[in-house]
């Protein structure tokens, strides 16, 4: 899945979020076998010292814990109100 579509006349919108999205992209080097955050990323993403990364499909993120831990938090009723309608539309027998 592409993040943007391939459109020749993108909405303003989407050019606006394609400026936001790629403006901040940074080439990161492997170092030691490590990949370094650039501090810019480190610092937007409130990380000091730890942090967590999710599996995410074919993208890992990556989060500070605190902030990781808030978001399930509220997620969490989302995603049991979502397997709830997601079940309640298979017919019977679930197949």
């Amino acid at each position: 899945r592409q993040p943007f579509s391939d459109s020749a006349f993108p909405s303003p919108a989407e050019l606006q979020a394609q400026r936001d999205f790629y403006g901040k992209v940074e080439e990161v080097k492997l170092k030691s076998g490590r990949l370094l955050l650039p501090d810019s990323l480190r610092k937007k993403a409130g990380i000091d010292r730890q942090l967590t990364m999710v599996g995410c499909g074919n993208r890992i993120e990556v989060w500070e814990p605190a902030r990781l831990d808030a978001v399930e938090g509220e997620l969490n009723g989302a995603f049991e109100t979502f397997n709830a309608e997601s079940n309640s539309a298979l017919p019977p027998g679930g197949e």
